[in-house]
């Protein structure tokens, strides 16, 4: 049985939406962007922790690298969640359900320095990867706005892989 608003008579997980994208593939969309949010949000706290634990004599660059990183990050979590919404589905409910969608590994508890870096790294690597495969789907499904969301956080991912990468090759 789906619940419905009383008001619009509507489903309460859907918005009516005709955007020019069927609604099987905007749903197909949806999933797409709500698993580059899960792993956003996951690489936002997996950067601030490294920011507050890193130590060493690469502290200075890295702590000040992820905090502009992790800002950035922070930004773009409500971004990926306004397009779920803009293209008419609800995102994840709760927090249990971002990480469970997730693909990223939680940052170890005894990492030093350069395997933290070297994580943040493949993290960010992961999602350019992903948000790589759904702005794919999202241009053979013909939203080019999606499309474009996606690509421009893939070049955010590739620029913040290189610019740690750097740090410690």
């Amino acid at each position: 049985m789906t619940i419905t608003n009383t008001v619009f008579n509507q489903p309460i997980d859907e918005s009516a939406v005709d955007n020019g994208v069927m609604r099987y593939d905007r749903k197909l969309l949806s999933k797409l962007l709500t698993k580059a949010l899960a792993d956003t949000y996951s690489l936002h706290d997996k950067t601030r922790i490294v920011n507050w634990n890193i130590t060493g004599p690469l502290f200075y660059s890295v702590h000040t690298l992820t905090k502009a990183q992790y800002q950035e990050l922070f930004i773009a979590i409500d971004a990926l969640a306004e397009r779920v919404r803009a293209i008419g589905f609800l995102g994840p409910r709760n927090v249990t359900q971002l990480h469970n969608q997730s693909r990223l590994s939680d940052i170890g508890g005894d990492m030093k320095a350069l395997e933290m870096i070297w994580s943040l790294v493949n993290a960010n690597e992961i999602c350019c990867r992903s948000l790589r495969a759904a702005a794919q789907e999202a241009i053979r499904l013909n939203d080019v706005v999606t499309a474009d969301f996606l690509s421009r956080r893939v070049e955010v991912h590739e620029k913040n892989a290189w610019m740690l990468r750097s740090l410690i090759e």
